[in-house]
């Protein structure tokens, strides 16, 4: 069963009860949960108390699951509700057999000849189905052979490309659009020659993009540019291929703008990302490390930094330095928060006193509360998401910033951490040492080592001295971050797109 654990209706319950009525016919078969969330430490319990310890395997969040599909012989859907499920169109893509519950879009995919649906209420009929396959070799290879001829020939991404396309073209129609006509610029706004449409990750959510976009936003006005904001994997084809396909068909110029950390994991995996991103006039990125990655792969990116908005941070200096450590990402497995929550251990045994305050929320939040738990940490603060307007005065209060990711790209938080005065701590991830020289902007460690970590914070505590010398030197990076300093790369970029070649713009009041 692959399912994020964030909500009963994915019916995981179901799923174990299925299995313990079926482990003593079935004594080799191995149960799969595939996913994380904050009701996997109750879906464990259950599973604990069921007597199925030796054939239920919860392997967590995984990245590959084309990998995990492979080693499966039958894919379960439980859920209670459903629109069209990524899991079955997954699993019916590897040609693994189908069992899923009769709700929503399930029936949609799942008939005779590519699975078997089962009353969502029912127990008995999910264990039912499930038994039928295990004791039928011959069904779940016919199955699975004919769910990958269903999902080849309806679901590819050229397909669902050409929809899309017929699609806009359709609703253009109706507008009565057409290429390269001319669009009316109300008088207000005739003096402003470049105009940008922002395409990004909503503000309503907490998060590195969400930053850049709402930084973006408040220093552009209008636009003729899509500046389109990038993730990887499926969020890619979902809003920025389509939303690149639009300003194409309208005769737009295209900047995307990718910010993934797992670029390099993302363009191996979608050969399609690599054929969809050079048709945008530039790919801009926020690192060298990320341009160096695109190269990689043939593809040509440029550089333009993070911002800072140095409105929100008061830069002090730490005197004394006291051990009160701050963390700002996510409960994300590739932050790996868990090793933070491990070298603050150590620090403490050094330093008693020491306070570490974990900012943010995420998949991994229920294990690091029961890391904190077991090494019977006292000091350890869970303060939840901080928006844009409590996070200043959260560095305020602390005095070392502190960061043990394995994946990264520029991080927000390191440039925040920067800006404010405290400190930088962190592991050597293959894109941090763009950002952070060690022993001038901050101390370096390897990946996943929680004693170097928390050697760098003790090293920093007994000389105050090097302490104050790299935030200070950090500050003073951090101006090459800033708006004022950001801005011209900026409106260089959308100049040479907006106008024709050789024309020069003489006005630029539009981009301020």
């Amino acid at each position: 069963m692959i399912a994020r654990m964030n909500t009963r209706a994915k019916n995981h319950a179901f799923f174990l009860q299925a299995a313990a009525s079926l482990r003593e016919r079935f004594p080799r078969v191995e149960f799969v949960l595939v996913g994380d969330g904050p009701l996997r430490s109750e879906l464990e319990r259950q599973a604990e108390g069921l007597r199925l310890a030796g054939q239920v395997h919860f392997i967590g969040d995984q990245r590959d699951i084309p990998a995990i599909l492979a080693s499966l012989d039958i894919s379960v859907l439980p859920s209670a509700s459903e629109s069209l499920s990524n899991a079955i169109l997954e699993s019916m893509a590897a040609g693994v057999a189908v069992v899923a519950s009769r709700v929503g879009g399930n029936p949609e995919l799942v008939n005779h000849d590519r699975g078997i649906l089962f009353a969502p209420d029912s127990v008995e009929e999910l264990a039912a189905a499930i038994e039928k396959l295990l004791l039928d070799q011959d069904q779940r290879v016919s199955l699975g052979r004919n769910s990958r001829r269903f999902a080849q020939a309806n679901f590819t991404v050229e397909e669902m490309g050409k929809r899309y396309e017929e699609l806009y073209t359709k609703l253009l129609a109706r507008k009565h659009w057409q290429p390269n006509s001319r669009h009316v610029v109300p008088a207000a706004e005739k003096s402003d020659p470049t105009r940008v449409a922002i395409v990004a990750a909503s503000l309503r959510y907490v998060g590195g993009q969400s930053v850049q976009a709402d930084l973006l936003l408040r220093h552009w006005k209008h636009a003729d540019v899509a500046h389109i904001f990038s993730a990887s994997y499926w969020s890619f084809l979902i809003a920025p291929a389509p939303a690149l396909w639009i300003a194409r068909l309208r005769g737009k110029k295209v900047i995307i703008h990718y910010h993934s950390g797992e670029a390099r994991n993302h363009l191996r995996r979608f050969r399609s990302a690599r054929a969809i991103l050079p048709k945008a006039d530039r790919l801009v990125v926020p690192s060298g490390y990320l341009v160096k990655v695109f190269q990689e792969f043939g593809v040509e990116a440029e550089a333009i930094p993070n911002i800072v908005d140095v409105s929100q941070f008061s830069f002090r200096e730490r005197r004394p330095l006291r051990p009160h450590l701050i963390c700002t990402r996510g409960f994300h497995p590739y932050y790996s928060v868990d090793v933070v929550v491990r070298a603050f251990a150590e620090v403490q045994k050094q330093f008693p006193k020491a306070r570490l305050d974990l900012v943010g929320r995420g998949p991994s939040e229920n294990e690091i509360r029961a890391l904190v738990r077991d090494l019977n940490l006292a000091g350890v603060r869970f303060l939840g998401v901080a928006s844009r307007e409590e996070i200043g005065p959260l560095y305020d209060q602390a005095d070392i910033f502190i960061n043990a990711s394995w994946l990264d790209n520029m991080p927000v938080s390191i440039l925040e951490a920067f800006a404010c005065g405290t400190p930088v701590i962190s592991t050597a991830a293959e894109s941090i040492p763009y950002l952070v020289e060690h022993e001038r902007t901050g101390l370096l460690s390897e990946v996943g080592d929680p004693q170097a970590l928390a050697q760098n914070v003790i090293r920093l505590l007994r000389d105050p001295e090097l302490a104050a010398r790299l935030a200070s030197q950090a500050y003073d990076e951090s101006q090459s971050y800033r708006w004022s300093a950001v801005r011209q790369q900026w409106r260089d970029l959308y100049r040479s797109l907006a106008c024709p070649r050789g024309e020069v713009v003489q006005d630029l009041t539009a981009i301020r």
